[in-house]
């Protein structure tokens, strides 16, 4: 019996070991099949991912340099806008300088020559005063002429009284002799004056003053001189100039022949026709006129010709200043309408800038929809990965655990799966990520940074890392002391400054942080010290500051109670953060 309860045991003992292989054979395969059925679709996934982030990149770059260049043709319009009115404001001042210069020339011309003629009315009356002295002194002298010469008639008269009356004649010329050279002296003032008046009178009458030479004369000499440098240097142009002034000359004398054959054809006919004929005159006066303004432009071009060549400003007199005025009136008109003209183009102008800031504002909406789907795309991914991941970061032995032969009884089977060793035989686990021991701080942050950007948009995101005392919770956290391999906090506040770098000419940003301990069920407020909470223990008999987890109508979590800081760098983040870490509880 015993030996059959034995071989009965053995067999149940086989039964089991059978079956148990079985089950563990079953669950393998079982495992194998669904994990690459869900490997299968994750990669499936991640090729959509990768393929939807391609064509999201691409968008963003060319909407991106669509941007640029709309910048850089509204900077280039701005910049010609400002020069522009510059230009026009130094071209009004100078104008206005010099419209000053010739008004104030003008009133001195005119103070001078009131003052000129004032004087010279002074001294006309003076003369006018001195010649009727003048006269009556010639009348008196006169008057005793006649008398005497009807005494010297008289032939019975004695010899005694004719010599009386020769010495009274010497007498009275001697008052006359000086009437005479006063007169003359007056005569000779008068003429002086006269001839200053009418200088002053021409130089009023002159067209053009002696005033500063005007900015279009200063331009005409400069062009002048430039074009007669460039002729003389080059010995094209000289030929060119040569030939120019010789066919100009030809076209000159034709034109000067045509007009006098016209005026001796129309002489002819005013001597055999009647003068009655409207017609004839009429077509006679246009062909004409427009035969001469044909010899004076080629004069024009002629006298321009030789000045160039001779690399001399052309001397105008008064009529040549009239028709330079004309001319200069012509051109005016040109110029308004050449400024109306301009107009027209700064208000086509306008209307493609206006058409350019509503693509601009079109760009920025595609934008804002293709950054919006991104984050629709990035939120679906990471639901499909799941909202709750668990991470296994496998750390390896220290130099104690190696001194003291200690072994390493966890390893890493694949991206996902570790084994354990254990008294009953090797145990595996799943998670969504597994890290084995010579995974980098960089490595392990990489697949956690993505939560930084749906932080950034608005997510509630929570990393914590889980494990036993001695397990690399803070290495891996918060990395060594000297920084030198930091971990997921600093690298998280440094990823999230430089997130909101890149778009702070799209978004406003402001960072606030508050820490919290939870230490024997109760929360404590890690910002607030030791001695503070003592002292606010004290003052409230017992009752120390609450901090409570509530909601608020948005949804939102938030601690009520807790001190908020607010921090503008990542440095001053991570400096608030070790402040807490010294206020923590350590058993």
């Amino acid at each position: 019996m015993e030996s059959m309860s034995k071989r009965h045991l053995e067999m149940v003992q086989e039964l089991e070991e059978n079956f148990q292989m079985t089950m563990q054979e079953n669950q393998d395969c079982t495992v194998q099949k669904i994990r690459s059925h869900y490997q299968n679709k994750l990669n499936t996934l991640r090729k959509i991912l990768d393929i939807y982030q391609e064509k999201v990149e691409k968008k963003k770059a060319n909407w991106e340099a669509k941007v640029e260049t709309l910048k850089a043709q509204n900077e280039l319009l701005l910049k010609e806008q400002r020069a522009e009115r510059k230009r026009s404001m130094e071209e009004a001042l100078q104008w206005h300088r010099e419209k000053s210069k010739m008004l104030e020339l003008f009133s001195n011309r005119l103070d001078a020559l009131h003052s000129q003629q004032a004087s010279t009315l002074q001294e006309l009356q003076m003369a006018r005063q001195e010649i009727g002295k003048v006269q009556e002194m010639l009348v008196v002298s006169t008057q005793e002429q006649q008398e005497t010469t009807g005494e010297g008639e008289n032939l019975e008269i004695e010899g005694l009284s004719a010599q009386q009356q020769t010495r009274d004649c010497s007498d009275s010329d001697k008052p006359l002799e000086g009437a005479k050279a006063r007169l003359e002296e007056l005569k000779e003032s008068l003429y002086q004056r006269e001839r200053e008046i009418t200088e002053l009178l021409e130089a009023e009458r002159s067209p053009i003053p002696p005033v500063p030479q005007p900015p279009c004369g200063v331009l005409l000499s400069l062009v002048i001189h430039k074009a007669h440098e460039i002729c003389s240097a080059v010995p094209e142009t000289r030929a060119l100039l040569d030939q120019m002034i010789e066919d100009n000359r030809v076209a000159l004398a034709s034109a000067r022949n045509k007009l006098d054959r016209l005026k001796n054809v129309q002489e002819e006919s005013n001597d055999r026709e009647d003068a009655t004929d409207k017609e004839g005159s009429e077509k006679y006066n246009s062909n004409l006129s427009l035969l001469q303004e044909t010899v004076k432009e080629i004069e024009v071009c002629q006298i321009a010709l030789g000045c160039i060549k001779n690399g001399e400003s052309p001397v105008m007199n008064d009529c040549a200043v009239s028709e330079l005025e004309d001319i200069l009136g012509q051109e005016a008109s040109q110029t308004t309408g050449g400024v109306k003209s301009a107009g027209q183009q700064l208000l086509l102008l306008q209307d493609q800038l206006k058409q350019e800031k509503e693509e601009k504002k079109k760009i920025i909406e595609n934008y804002t929809s293709e950054r919006t789907l991104r984050k629709k795309y990035y939120n679906m991914v990471e639901d499909m990965k799941g909202k709750i991941r668990v991470f296994c970061r496998i750390r390896p032995a220290s130099r104690a655990e190696a001194a003291q032969g200690g072994a390493i009884v966890v390893e890493k089977i694949d991206e996902y799966s570790v084994t354990v060793e254990t008294p009953r035989g090797p145990r595996e686990f799943q998670f969504d990520k597994v890290f084995s021991a010579e995974a980098s701080q960089e490595d392990l942050f990489h697949d956690t940074s993505r939560l930084i950007q749906l932080a950034i948009d608005g997510y509630n995101v929570c990393v914590f890392a889980y494990g036993q005392t001695g397990s690399g919770k803070t290495f891996t956290m918060v990395g060594d002391k000297e920084q030198k391999n930091p971990g997921i906090i600093p690298r998280a506040f440094n990823a999230m400054f430089d997130i909101m770098r890149e778009n702070s000419s799209k978004f406003s940003f402001k960072v606030s942080a508050y820490m919290l301990e939870l230490y024997n069920d109760r929360l404590q407020d890690l910002f607030a010290s030791q001695a503070g909470e003592a002292h606010v223990h004290t003052q409230s008999h017992g009752q120390a500051r609450r901090v409570e987890i509530k909601r608020n109508r948005k949804g939102v979590v938030f601690a009520q109670g807790a001190e908020t800081k607010e921090a503008s760098s990542a440095q001053e983040l991570y400096a608030l953060f070790q402040q807490a870490c010294a206020n923590r509880h350590i058993s």
